[in-house]
This record gives structure tokens, C-alpha cells and sequence, in this order.
């Protein structure tokens, strides 16, 4: 895993091959301008011609090189020193071609004045594009500037021209861009550690919401483990009944066949009644199988409300009535939902389990112990009301009740994630959980976009 230095490093190497990518084609255009107007030289047009030549090749070659380089949005280090090695040939080719015009012009004339507008031109773009790296930079500058110092100096000695105050506007322009150099180099440092700050930040942050979708996937997977052990007094009594009948009608065959006449319509009857406990027991079974299933990575499908609904009583039936409590349903519209079908059947099963502790730990009376379901249909989407006897909920809860870990049961009896969780897998519906704080009773609303079946 690379160092947040070596990140950093990474970084500025791949801005200044953007920038190379970008200047190549200047520094093209130039090298054909020096060919053509070879700075009015004669005796070394030939040497400036020939660097120009070299200068076009090599940055054409960077140009392809930067292109591939920003296409693979990584840089190796065989071809950050490929690259090194490439800018200073182009920095020698252009020390070669401008220093050479100097020499043959002496320092003088029209056309020397285009030679240190180009001059001043490349040492100063070079701070944007090289400054990065001082290993790139101080080359680049010292290949343009120090060859035209020892000329002024030549042509001093030889009494041909005197322009001591030249050098010293040469030494003084090295010296400012040293000093640009430096404050370039450190502000764009401080934003390109700004950058690397927040992207190593985001990566925390994407780590942590990966942490977070993987805890909450493993809470809905625990809660729902957990409406399950709730359940299972009433899935007992569920499967019991049928397992009762089965064994009844066995017993009724096996003494039918020991009679002298077997009695054929008594073997069907009873045998039809053990197919159906059998397809009872069966529906059970593969309902707890798909309910303590991870369903979250799956896609949603269009399910029935029905089959939902019926899959939920499955669970809640047989403990509701052990319990005394009246479980009276709506008719259920004709609909389908795009859904997990288990995580709304796990929706409801926490609503209504919470609804027979709330009616369990009040030891209300007789007409007090219901739990009642309502459907209510408006536009595209469906409202279930899941309302119970006892009082609604105090106020003090009602702004914490969906909190994860908040719970009003005893200690040892509630997690405190089932309505938070309930409520999260409502919103990744596109639907909501809420309470309905108008009424003396405790109501639950769930609400969801549905299909017409």
C-alpha cells in the first residue's frame, strides 16, 4: 500500500505529464517556426535546424507518451524517468537553438529580440509546468539562461560589445525565477496535499459507509433471527396442529385397515387430511427458510400483498389466539408490491409482536386484546394500519421510538432495533414507517407504492 508521500509523489508526476501533454504541441509549433525562420542566421542555421528537427521528434514522442499515460491514469516509475529524460532532451534542444542565435547575432539586432522573447517565454512557462520537481525545473532554467551569460562575457573580453548590465538582468531574472519557483512549488503543494487529504478522507468514508451497509445488513439478518425466537412458541403451535391432525388420521387408517372390511372413504377423507397438514407444515417451513434468508443483495420482485400477508400469519396465528388476542385483518386488496417480500413480512411480524407485548405486559382485558390490520389504497400507494388495544404510545417516546437501540421494554426483552430497522427497510422501499398519533390507540402506519395485480 503506497505512503501518503509516495501518493503525493504520484500525484504531481501525473500533473506534470498533463502539462506536457499540453505543451508538446507548443513546443512542435515553435521548432517549425525556428526551422523555417532559423532566427536570419547563416553560419549555424544548419546547428539550429538540427535541434529544432530533434526538438519536433522528441516531443511528438512525448505527446504519444503523455496520451497513453493519461489514458491508463497511472504512471510507472520506468516511465516517469522515460519522461524525465525526454523533457530535458527538449530543454537541451531549445538551449542549443536559442543560445546559438545569440552567439551568431551578438546579442544584438531585430532578430535577437525574438530570440529573447522566446527566451523569456520557455523559463517563465516552464514554473507552471516543471516546478514540481527541481529536478526537471533547474535543468531547464540553466540550460537557457547560463550559456547566455558566458556569451555576454565572451563578447565583453573580446571588447565587441559592452552589456555587463545584461548579465546582470540575466543573473537577477534566474534569481526571481528561483524564487517563483519556490512559492509556486509550495502553494501548489499545499493544494495538491489538500486534495490528497480529502481523497484519503473519502476513502475513509467510503470504507466506513461499506462498514455501516455491512453492520446494518447483518442487524436486519439478526433481527430478523430474532422475530423469528420470538415467533416460535406460535410456529410450535403452528406446525403442531397439523402434525395433531396427521397423527389422528394415521391411527384412524391403521385401525380401518385391521378391520375385516376396509373402509375407503374413511382412508381418502383422512388421507387428504394428511396431504393437507402436509402442505401446511411444508408452507411453514419453507416460509422460516426464506424469512431468516439474507434477501439484501437480491433484486426486488413484484410479489401479491396476499401471499405477503399469508406468509406473515404463518408466523403469528397460532401464538395470537394461545395468547387470547384477536387478530381481525381487513380484506386484502388485490395488489402487488415491488418488494423484498421477506423483509415486509419481517416489517410486519415486528408490528404485530410488538403489539401483543404491549397488550401482554398491560394485562388489558378480554374486548382490550386485539390487534387489528386495515388496508387503504390512495393513487399508487398502499397504507396498512396496524393498530392494537392498549393506550397509544407516551409522548415522551414518540420523537425517540425509532432510534436504533431505544426501547420501552424491560431489559433482557427488546434489542431496540426492531422499528429502526422496520423503518429503514420501509425508506429502501421508497416507502415510510410512522406512527399515527391522532387516536387512543397504539398505531403503526406502513406505507408503500404498489401495483395493480
Amino acid at each position: 500500500m503506497q505512503t501518503r508521500e509516495q501518493k503525493l509523489i504520484h500525484l504531481l508526476r501525473l500533473e506534470v505529464v498533463d502539462k506536457s501533454y499540453a505543451s508538446s504541441f507548443a513546443f512542435i509549433a515553435f521548432a517549425i517556426f525556428s526551422i523555417v525562420y532559423h532566427y536570419n542566421c547563416e553560419k549555424y542555421a544548419w546547428l539550429i535546424q538540427s535541434a529544432a528537427s530533434v526538438s519536433i521528434l522528441t516531443n511528438l514522442v512525448r505527446f504519444s507518451y503523455c496520451k497513453r499515460i493519461n489514458l491508463q491514469k497511472d504512471i510507472s516509475e520506468t516511465q516517469w524517468r522515460i519522461l524525465q529524460i525526454m523533457i530535458w532532451i527538449n530543454g537541451f534542444c531549445w538551449g542549443v537553438i536559442l543560445n546559438t542565435a545569440s552567439y551568431e547575432l551578438k546579442l544584438q539586432g531585430t532578430h535577437f529580440i525574438v530570440v529573447t522573447t522566446l527566451l523569456a517565454g520557455f523559463i517563465g512557462s516552464s514554473i507552471v509546468t516543471l516546478a514540481y520537481f527541481s529536478s526537471l525545473f533547474i535543468p531547464f532554467q540553466l540550460l537557457l539562461l547560463v550559456p547566455q551569460i558566458f556569451i555576454i562575457v565572451y563578447y565583453y573580453i573580446q571588447h565587441e560589445i559592452n552589456l555587463l548590465p545584461l548579465i546582470f538582468l540575466y543573473l537577477m531574472y534566474l534569481f526571481y525565477q528561483l524564487k517563483q519557483y519556490q512559492v509556486y512549488r509550495r502553494e501548489n503543494l499545499k493544494r495538491f496535499i489538500y486534495q490528497l487529504d480529502l481523497e484519503i478522507a473519502n476513502d475513509k468514508l467510503k470504507k466506513s459507509k461499506d462498514e455501516l451497509i455491512d453492520q446494518t445488513v447483518k442487524l436486519v439478518h439478526v433481527s430478523r433471527l430474532a422475530a423469528l425466537g420470538e415467533m416460535s412458541a406460535g410456529i410450535a403451535h403452528e406446525i403442531n396442529n397439523p402434525l395433531t391432525i396427521m397423527k389422528g388420521g394415521a391411527q384412524l387408517i391403521e385401525k380401518s385397515v385391521g378391520r375385516d372390511t376396509i373402509d375407503k372413504e374413511l382412508i381418502l377423507k383422512q388421507s387428504q387430511k394428511i396431504q393437507n397438514s402436509v402442505n401446511r407444515v411444508t408452507k411453514i417451513v419453507q416460509g422460516l427458510k426464506s424469512f431468516s434468508t439474507l434477501s439484501d443483495g437480491k433484486p426486488k420482485e413484484k410479489a401479491p400483498l396476499q401471499d405477503i400477508i399469508d406468509d406473515t400469519l404463518n408466523f403469528c396465528t397460532e401464538l395470537l389466539v394461545s395468547h387470547g388476542i384477536r387478530l381481525d385483518i381487513d380484506p386484502i386488496p388485490d395488489l402487488r408490491l415491488e418488494c423484498h417480500p421477506v423483509q415486509i413480512s419481517q416489517v410486519l411480524i415486528n408490528l404485530i409482536k410488538n403489539a401483543q407485548d404491549e397488550i401482554l405486559e398491560r394485562d388489558l382485558t378480554e374486548t382490550e386484546r386485539w390487534i387489528r390490520i386495515e388496508f387503504k389504497t390512495e393513487k399508487d400507494t398502499l397504507c396498512i394500519r396496524v393498530s392494537n388495544g392498549g393506550p397509544r404510545i407516551k409522548e415522551e417516546f414518540l420523537e425517540k421510538i425509532f432510534n436504533p437501540f431505544f426501547s420501552t421494554k424491560p431489559v433482557g426483552k427488546g434489542t431496540g432495533l426492531g422499528l429502526s430497522i422496520s423503518q429503514k427497510i420501509m425508506r429502501e422501499h421508497l416507502g415510510d414507517l410512522s406512527i399515527d398519533k391522532s387516536g387512543p390507540h397504539t398505531v403503526f402506519l406502513l406505507v408503500i407504492p404498489y401495483f395493480s395485480a
